[in-house]
């Protein structure tokens, strides 16, 4: 059994979206789809000098509203208004190899938030493949589950899980016709803080066993 996870890359994640790391043969970076304006693909909440739940958000270049992930940009002088945006934050130690992979922009914001996902996972001991779905050029006329279905079938993929909030989205029938097993992560039971705070404050062990420890499905009824 080939287990396929897809997701948006999301911006220093709480530790239950890296359950799907933990747990997927492949997982598949979706970025060839419209990126969410209020979504956590380009920005997280961190605790700030003034001990504030605080957004931090990446420079992006102002772009057209039907711009998919995998084309967005850094604005001009990104890394100077990165650097000055991280002030807020200054109390966190500067002197780890975390906080320099975090701190310097590189390539697009795409690759930026990929390069992050890929480092936590190796600081975290996660092991999986990982692919990009734009780079299978789908027409976008492929759309919502078919979409899905057809990245999975491209990666040999015999079971698909998500996330729970993703459970709405999907029909158990269809991808069962497909001869694929869809299945849903329960909710996380840990602290939803940004992985990046976490890794700077606790034991990578202690991280590792609580994701493992929340790789619980729903059942189907």
């Amino acid at each position: 059994m080939t287990t396929i996870a897809i997701m948006q890359p999301y911006f220093a994640p709480y530790a239950g979206y890296l359950r799907l790391m933990e747990e997927a043969d492949i997982f598949v970076i979706y970025d060839c789809v419209q990126f969410p304006r209020r979504g956590w693909v380009h920005r997280n909440k961190l605790t700030s000098v003034q001990q504030n739940p605080t957004w931090l958000t990446l420079p992006l270049q102002k772009q057209p509203r039907n711009t998919l992930i995998k084309d967005l940009k850094f604005s001009d002088q990104a890394q100077q208004s990165w650097t000055e945006r991280l002030q807020s934050f200054q109390h966190i130690n500067k002197n780890s190899s975390i906080w320099n992979e975090f701190s310097t922009l590189t390539g697009t914001p795409c690759d930026f938030i990929s390069a992050l996902l890929h480092f936590t996972c190796a600081t975290l001991d996660i092991n999986t493949t990982w692919k990009r779905s734009s780079a299978l050029q789908l027409p976008s006329t492929l759309k919502n589950q078919d979409r899905i279905l057809e990245i999975v079938r491209h990666f040999g993929g015999t079971r698909y899980i998500n996330a729970s909030g993703g459970v709405h989205l999907y029909d158990y029938e269809t991808f069962e016709n497909r001869n694929v097993q869809l299945q849903f992560l329960d909710q996380y039971n840990g602290p939803y803080t940004s992985i990046f705070e976490r890794l700077l404050n606790e034991n990578p062990i202690d991280i590792k066993r609580e994701i493992v420890n929340n790789c619980h499905y729903q059942s189907v009824e």
